[in-house]
């Protein structure tokens, strides 16, 4: 991907991104720009993804609000970002180099599962 000139609202908002199997980890909600301190131009560092990514490009108070109980919910001060450095692949998906298990919008289903779905009475053989 070094070097190539994309449009990332085009190319980056909005898609899907998927590991190495095919896996589903989330949609890509927004972007962070770096710039570099010697003035050339400006490259993409990170995707950011969940509700509160989204939401502070559409509502900022609320998406702000939302990532901040996130936050305590799963006890860290993370968000779901994304190095731009594992995109193997920009097209109708976004493809990455690492598993979605290590992806941290995993962290979000993992916490969901074990907190939330886990107490439902028979979520456990919801799959059976």
């Amino acid at each position: 991907m070094s070097g190539r000139i994309i449009d990332a609202g085009y190319h980056l908002l909005d898609r899907q991104i998927i590991d190495f199997d095919s896996k589903l980890g989330g949609k890509v909600d927004d972007v962070e720009l770096t710039f570099p301190q010697d003035g050339s131009a400006p490259y993409i560092s990170d995707l950011y993804t969940g509700t509160g990514a989204y939401l502070s490009r559409i509502a900022p108070r609320l998406g702000r609000w939302l990532e901040s109980i996130a936050k305590r919910l799963l006890q860290e001060e993370k968000p779901n970002v994304v190095w731009f450095g594992t995109v193997q692949r920009v097209q109708s998906d976004i493809e990455v180099s690492v598993s979605v298990n290590d992806l941290p919008t995993h962290r979000v289903e993992q916490w969901t599962a074990q907190n939330i779905i886990s107490h439902i009475p028979g979520a456990s053989s919801a799959s059976e």
